[in-house]
């Protein structure tokens, strides 16, 4: 005979999927429902907790029967879900995302997409944003992985008896709680050991539960006599045993206080769903993350507790719509994230309009509902030996397809037809999609610099950014520093054909750290040294190079007192004392686009999407960073050597009041990502930086009459 389900617990299925499905359609309005995940390993703790229970001692069989029925409820249809993506993926997704697809496919098709995860310190949060459509599966591995020390868990809180077992479980809660409160992001997320106190929060409530009801059980031996009396007997009781009248009015009250009680006891269910409800799917998140968590896990877990009796149970989580979400909760988190992921990455969008979050919640809700009544059923009542072979014969055909690539021979096969006229096109974008630039110096002949090393006093953090060329110029004297992040790094890439040709120069020297821009405070080590080697280099030009920074572009109130200004002056004042010149790159209208715009060049141009619409509004451009040319105006009273680079203006040439971010002419995207240049966005600088160093250069000649040393 089947079990009937609680309908309060499947409602907070039913709003945990609701939440996590919010979440990942719209993060920046439903920033909370990441909890969703965490209110279903409280479900998942409890449920594990019910079942071993119900048993009188943990035997091989048990284990083997719970093992059984976890996998067919589980495996049989998760294996169903990495079939069709090793079929949809290739067709649907670029060869790049195919190859992490394949890659990510075998820590998923053992469950250990989060021990992957934790390998290689990806934030979840950040991965949302890329083209994984497995990321999702980090959950059911950890849910997995927990259904192996269940069993020992539980064992040992019987063998220490009613008494131990609650704080037993404190403890492991109190542990792990501990644990994820103190580990870094990565294993904080992913770790089994920072999310067992989720777990065994569920079997806390158990645990309340089952002591609950023996309590109630004993009370009910000593009053269930008067309990269970008519009202007629009670009135010839109430005749007959004078002496026992104050009992019998008691007895004839049970009834009312048992009303009494079932009202607050619904509403305490009621107002606590609520407030559940109102955490998750808040669009400003409450609490921080940890705190946000300890509260839904306690809310959750009272909840369950609560409604240990129909009676008591939350209309609103017993409400047949939410109660129907939670039967179908498992299929639509499996189905809703490739759903999501395919969705963006085909239209190239960040951000999923109304249209596009109502065509994936229907994509999803048919999808999930076909297969609940259909595969899901089936694969719970089919025998054991039907959902081995199942998942054996799905498992056989994904081995079969990554050891005889087959996903990327379909991926190439979608690509069969391409014209010819754009085939250059799409090759050139793929490269530039994910070039290998920031994994090398950015050429050949630039080489170890042991002077540079010990003018830093030995500092180094990232030697492909740290190197000295030297042109073959004889006679040269003038001595350049390229300073700044990877923006840098790349620059030079640009500024070495054009210092090659100029046989006044003797050499270019850059030092650089990628991500490291001043204000922000995130590189101390890098700046100081930075400073150390300006003053003991004394570069007749210096470059200063890097993106864009909030910290300059915030708004301005009184500039005589700016603050941000202050800070720039005086990070520029020892770059300006000891260079001839000081050139700073001012920051470009940087692209906004889901991966970058070499990747959405290439996946638009092989899709034949429109391209048009990849570019910005100049106007918006210096709006938003009005402020921060506003400060640059003041920085010539300052440093009468100054030299501003308007990088900008070769951007936004092209038509007028537009920023274009690829190659109109030869479909060439012009940034890499969105704010690194590809060498077409780097050959729009040559002509200024040209006419920069063809000025800088005389000048350092007649400057003061002095030598060049």
């Amino acid at each position: 005979m089947a079990k009937v389900k609680r309908p309060d617990i499947q409602g907070i299925r039913g709003l945990a999927i609701v939440s996590v499905l919010a979440f990942h359609l719209k993060e920046q309005q439903f920033p909370a429902g990441f909890i969703g995940v965490d209110v279903f390993f409280v479900l998942s703790g409890y449920l594990m907790s019910s079942i071993l229970a119900k048993e009188k001692s943990i035997t091989i069989q048990v284990l083997f029967d719970f093992y059984i029925r976890r996998f067919k409820r589980i495996v049989p249809l998760y294996s169903i879900l990495l079939l069709a993506l090793f079929l949809l993926v290739p067709l649907l997704l670029l060869s790049r995302d195919v190859g992490k697809f394949l890659t990510d496919s075998k820590w998923a098709a053992i469950f250990a997409t989060n021990r992957h995860s934790m390998k290689k310190r990806t934030d979840y949060f950040a991965e949302l944003y890329d083209s994984n459509v497995l990321t999702h599966t980090w959950s059911l591995g950890v849910e997995i992985q927990y259904y192996f020390i269940v069993p020992f868990i539980l064992l040992l809180q019987r063998l220490l008896g009613r008494k131990l077992a609650m704080p037993y479980l404190i403890f492991l809660s109190a542990g792990s709680f501990y644990y994820q409160s103190s580990s870094s992001a990565a294993i904080s997320f992913n770790a089994l050991s920072s999310r067992v106190w989720q777990f065994i929060a569920g079997g806390i409530a158990h645990e309340i539960i089952t002591l609950s009801s023996h309590a109630q059980s004993l009370h009910e031996t000593g009053t269930k006599v008067y309990a269970s009396l008519p009202a007629s007997e009670i009135t010839v009781v109430m005749k007959t045993e004078t002496n026992d009248e104050s009992r019998v009015r008691e007895t004839m009250n049970v009834k009312e206080e048992s009303a009494e009680r079932r009202l607050i006891m619904r509403s305490l269910s009621i107002i606590i769903s609520i407030v559940l409800f109102i955490l998750a799917l808040s669009p400003v998140q409450i609490l921080s993350n940890q705190t946000l968590r300890a509260t839904v896990i306690v809310l959750t877990s009272a909840i369950i507790v609560l409604g240990k009796e129909v009676k008591h149970q939350s209309r609103f989580l017993s409400n047949r719509l939410i109660v129907y979400f939670g039967d179908i909760s498992y299929v639509v988190y499996l189905v809703h994230w490739p759903v999501v992921v395919m969705w963006k990455s085909y239209w190239d969008i960040i951000d999923l309009a109304c249209t596009d979050i109502i065509i994936c919640i229907v994509i999803t809700l048919l999808i999930s509902t076909f297969v609940h009544h259909t595969l899901e059923q089936l694969f719970i009542n089919t025998s054991t030996e039907v959902a081995l072979v199942v998942v054996g014969v799905v498992y056989l055909f994904m081995f079969c397809a990554v050891r005889f690539h087959i996903p990327q021979r379909l991926n190439v096969a979608m690509e069969a037809q391409i014209p010819v006229d754009l085939a250059s096109a799409i090759k050139w974008n793929q490269m530039e999609s994910h070039p290998p630039t920031y994994r090398e110096r950015p050429f050949k002949e630039c080489e170890d610099d042991p002077e540079g090393l010990e003018m830093r006093d030995g500092y180094s953090a990232q030697p492909v950014y740290e190197c000295l060329w030297k042109p073959a110029h004889p006679s040269a004297k003038v001595r350049i520093l390229v300073l700044g992040n990877s923006i840098s790094h790349r620059a030079t890439k640009i500024l070495r054909p054009i210092l090659e040709n100029n046989v006044e120069v003797k050499e270019m020297r850059l030092f650089a750290q990628s991500a490291c821009r001043p204000l922000l405070n995130n590189c101390p080590e890098f700046f100081d040294a930075m400073m150390k080697l300006v003053k003991r280099m004394q570069p007749d030009i210096t470059f200063f190079i890097y993106d864009d920074s909030e910290h300059l572009r915030r708004s301005i109130s009184n500039i005589a007192t700016d603050e941000p200004l202050a800070r720039f002056v005086d990070f520029l004042k020892p770059l300006s004392a000891n260079s001839k010149f000081l050139v700073i790159d001012e920051f470009y209208p940087a692209a906004r686009t889901p991966t970058g715009v070499a990747p959405s060049m290439y996946k638009r141009l092989l899709r034949r999407h429109r391209v048009d619409d990849l570019k910005g509004r100049l106007k918006a451009f210096n709006d938003i960073h009005s402020s921060y040319f506003r400060r640059l105006d003041q920085l010539q009273s300052h440093f009468p050597n100054l030299i501003r680079h308007n990088t900008s203006a070769p951007l936004c040439a092209e038509q007028k009041g537009w920023c274009w971010w690829y190659n109109r002419r030869n479909l060439h995207a012009y940034f890499t990502d969105n704010a690194h240049f590809t060498p077409d966005g780097l050959e729009l600088q040559r002509a200024s930086y040209k006419k920069i160093v063809d000025e800088l250069i005389p000048a350092l000649k007649n400057r003061n009459n002095t030598v060049i040393h």
